[in-house]
């Protein structure tokens, strides 16, 4: 099939301080095999000179740039849909980058099933340090990408718990959307999980390739949120799905599965780790202790008291 007569895909990147990798994304689109696309780059307001001077300048083939006040991610998403022309759209950060293949193979799916709505697919990591992919797996080994048959329980109930779909694993059929915005605004974390359920109560139909193809960056940046900022979020995004997305014979599961989700969540962000400090300071106690060859000094035995204490008491209340 030729390119003038294959629809357009939309590539809506969001930059923010990022420019260091733009260069990388944009050039995994132009590598595509698939070749009828257009790249919509939108500076959320970039305050880095390095990030400023590479946007001010940027001129690659099928590329627009655009300026907005720093809002965030997805408004700077919602800008570029409306200006985008492609009957597809594939969302992409700006330290995240593609398969040379991934439309091609994508849009075969679109052309034989005229009834999917999203195809999404597997990824590796790319751990930026010591320059290595490995499967998303090693990493995230509890999560998963492929749905049920009943994708709105999938992402009501199994959100950051098993499924978890990066937001350059897809590409959308834009009239999915009709004359909305695919993201809510204002969100910092979670505006993704309100999306997919939006769109799944809405009856999307998804389609999951399990082949590898896009990039998932993992670098000092990518990992540097708050752990009160990730639960205030969290408990936003829950809050806004319950009072608009879940329907009345959810709501009472939606309101119990919630609170063990934050609760699990706050485990892993702090008690996990406040735990594992204590186990290791215990054990530093017990080696310290055996150095004395069995003659433990009454401060050593406090401590060794104290210690074991506040272990048994963190334990018992999670």
């Amino acid at each position: 099939m030729k390119s003038q007569t294959e629809p357009m895909i939309s590539v809506i990147i969001p930059c923010y301080n990022q420019g260091q990798y733009i260069n990388q994304a944009v050039q995994s689109v132009l590598d595509q095999t698939y070749q009828n696309f257009e790249i919509i780059i939108i500076d959320d307001g970039s305050t880095e000179n390095y990030t400023r001077n590479i946007i001010d300048n940027y001129s690659k083939p099928k590329t627009r740039i655009y300026k907005t006040k720093n809002k965030g991610a997805s408004s700077a998403r919602n800008y570029g849909f409306k200006k985008a022309n492609g009957e597809f759209i594939q969302f992409l950060d700006a330290d995240d980058f593609l398969d040379p293949q991934k439309f091609e193979i994508q849009m075969q799916i679109f052309r034989k099933d005229k009834t999917i709505d999203i195809v999404y697919s597997n990824y590796k990591y790319y751990l930026e340090k010591e320059k290595i992919f490995f499967e998303h797996k090693r990493y995230n080994p509890e999560m998963d990408l492929k749905v049920s048959q009943n994708t709105y329980e999938d992402f009501l109930f199994e959100w950051q718990r098993t499924l978890s779909i990066p937001i350059h694993s897809p590409i959308f059929k834009r009239k999915l959307w009709g004359n909305g915005l695919p993201f809510i605004e204002g969100f910092g974390v979670g505006e993704d999980w309100i999306m997919w359920t939006n769109l799944a109560k809405n009856g999307a139909r998804m389609c999951f390739l399990d082949k590898e193809l896009l990039f998932y960056r993992l670098h000092q940046k990518s990992m540097t949120h708050n752990k009160s900022y990730v639960v205030y979020w969290a408990s936003r995004a829950i809050s806004y799905i319950a009072d608009n997305l879940v329907e009345e014979e959810y709501k009472k599961r939606f309101d119990k599965e919630s609170e063990q989700y934050l609760n699990q969540l706050i485990h892993n962000l702090f008690v996990r780790e406040l735990l594992e400090d204590l186990h290791i300071y215990k054990e530093k106690v017990v080696q310290y202790d055996s150095s004395f060859l069995g003659r433990t000094t009454k401060l050593i035995k406090k401590m060794q008291s104290v210690v074991k204490r506040v272990f048994r008491i963190i334990k018992n209340r999670i």
